[in-house]
């Protein structure tokens, strides 16, 4: 989206100064989130999908809405629909009949809203 708004910005500059081509090409390039980043989304999500997979259990809410809150707090963005039949599709997994681990208890920095370095075994 951020290098569609630059194209257009790009072709609008071209258009009043001669020393812009039309032709340039914009390449963007995002970091990775950082591992504070990723140790606190792996946290977020593996503590919400017990409680998601209760919901759905007592039918308050549909798959829909739970894959799309589970990627939520993975911090991802996914077409739902998309993911559901794809996952419909899939052969299941002897892995399908697990039960989910216990969430790990957080201890979390009320003035920062960073995990302490305790709860992450020094990994912060």
């Amino acid at each position: 989206m951020l290098a569609d708004l630059l194209q257009v910005v790009l072709k609008r500059r071209s258009l009043v100064d001669g020393r812009v081509s039309i032709k340039a090409q914009i390449h963007l390039h995002g970091s990775d989130i950082s591992a504070r980043d990723n140790v606190s989304l792996s946290l977020s999500a593996s503590n919400i999908l017990p409680t998601l997979q209760e919901l759905r259990d007592r039918n308050l809410i549909d798959d829909s809405e739970l894959l799309r809150l589970a990627y939520r707090f993975c911090g991802e963005s996914v077409d739902v629909e998309e993911m559901l039949a794809r996952g419909r599709k899939a052969p299941r997994t002897a892995s399908s009949n697990r039960t989910p681990a216990n969430p790990q208890s957080v201890q979390v920095d009320p003035t920062s809203g960073e995990e302490s370095s305790s709860a992450l075994g020094g990994l912060v």
